[in-house]
C-alpha cells in the first residue's frame, strides 16, 4: 500500500631483446591486476546484513517503499520486512551466488532479484495466480533505514490523533475510514479503520505540508 628494421650491431640487438624482456615483465603485473580487480568485484555481490530502503515500482508511477532487513538465524539467511513496529519473517529464502529468490509468508507473491557489486538488489516482484500474475520492477538499497525523504524541521503542522479520512477509489466511488496517526518529530505511523479492512503498519514521514506512508506485506 501506498499513501536514476634494418640490421643492427649485436650489442644493439641485445639491448633490443632486453628492451623486449621489460616489456613483457610489465605486462605480467598488468593482466594480474586485472584478474584481481576481477576477483574483488565478483566477491563484492553479496547479499548485505544491513537494513534495506526497498521500493516496489507501480505501473502508475507510484511506488511502494517499506524496509527490509536481512538477518542470519541459527546458519540459515532469513529476511524481515519492517513496518513500523510489526516484522514480516520470511523463511522461504534461497541465496545462490549473486542470486536472491524469496517467496513472502501467507500471500501469494515471490522476488526473484539480482545482488548487485554494491550490495543494493535489482529484480521483480511477481503477485497473484500463475494464470494472470502482476510483475512489478523491484529495487532495495542497502544501508537505507529511512523510507522518504524529508527536510529536517520543515514540519508546518502536527497531525497525532483521530481523523475523519475519505478514500477516492478507481471507479470514481468514495470510501469513509477513520485515521490514527502518531507524530514524532518527522516521523509518522499511523492505521486506518475501514469498514471493509484495515490498513495496519502505516509508515511514513511529516514534511512541509505534506504526509508521506507506505505498508507492505506481500498482499
Amino acid at each position: 500500500m501506498l499513501i536514476y628494421c634494418t640490421s643492427l650491431p649485436h650489442q644493439t640487438e641485445r639491448n633490443i631483446n632486453l628492451s623486449i624482456y621489460l616489456e613483457r615483465m610489465k605486462f605480467i603485473p598488468i593482466v594480474i591486476s586485472l584478474f584481481w580487480i576481477g576477483t574483488v568485484a565478483a566477491q563484492k555481490a553479496k547479499l548485505k546484513q544491513t537494513i534495506y530502503r526497498a521500493v516496489l515500482y507501480r505501473k502508475d508511477s507510484n511506488e511502494v517503499i517499506f524496509n527490509l532487513q536481512p538477518a542470519i538465524e541459527n546458519g540459515k539467511q532469513i529476511l524481515y520486512v519492517i513496518n513500523d513496529v510489526e516484522r514480516i519473517r520470511i523463511t522461504d529464502v534461497k541465496l545462490q551466488g549473486d542470486s536472491l529468490l524469496f517467496n513472502m509468508p501467507v500471500f501469494e507473491s515471490s522476488f526473484l532479484t539480482k545482488i548487485n557489486n554494491d550490495g543494493s538488489l535489482q529484480g521483480v516482484w511477481i503477485k497473484g495466480a500463475k494464470a494472470e500474475p502482476q510483475h512489478w520492477p523491484f529495487k532495495a538499497f542497502p544501508g537505507q533505514a529511512f523510507r522518504f525523504p524529508f527536510k529536517k524541521g520543515g514540519i508546518q503542522n502536527l497531525i497525532s490523533g483521530k481523523w475523519v479520512v475519505s478514500f477516492s477509489n478507481a471507479d470514481g466511488t468514495i470510501e469513509k475510514a477513520i485515521a490514527i496517526f502518531k507524530q514524532t518529530k518527522n516521523k509518522l505511523t499511523g492505521t486506518f479503520l475501514t469498514t471493509t479492512g484495515d490498513y495496519r503498519y502505516l509508515d511514513g514521514v511529516v514534511t512541509g505540508d505534506s504526509l508521506k506512508l507506505s505498508t507492505f506485506d506481500g498482499s
